[in-house]
């Protein structure tokens, strides 16, 4: 039998905490919904986050560094091939969002969570 190491662990209780955040919202998602998404305990969850509010931040920064790196790449190809017009740029950009959440509905959740989340305080 295999056993994952904690850096697997973390990464599994983030892709499930992303999914569960984007479809059940964030007020409607325990962190035992997670935990039994993935078939972890609650001692697994807490070796990597100390609330279900810093599970948030991680998911989000994740998506942020994705999203970053997107922009950089087209940046530096619109640069390299002399196209680079800022209103082209954004759009495209939208346009990867876009795609990307209709082909994964529940990242447009998590989006909302997260805007939800920060208005609240």
């Amino acid at each position: 039998m295999r056993y994952n190491t904690g850096e697997e662990t973390k990464t599994t209780i983030i892709q499930a905490a992303f999914k569960l955040f984007g479809t059940k919202g964030y007020d409607g998602t325990s962190v035992g919904d997670i935990l039994n998404e993935v078939g972890k305990t609650r001692g697994a969850s807490y070796s990597h986050f100390t609330s279900k509010e810093e599970l948030l931040m991680e998911v989000m920064h994740i998506r942020m560094e994705i999203h970053m790196d997107d922009l950089e790449n087209m940046f530096e190809q619109q640069v390299n091939q002399e196209t680079f017009k800022i209103k082209s740029f954004i759009r495209q950009f939208f346009e990867i969002l876009i795609e990307t959440t209709t082909a994964r509905p529940y990242w447009i959740g998590i989006y909302l969570e997260l805007i939800k989340f920060t208005l609240s305080e």
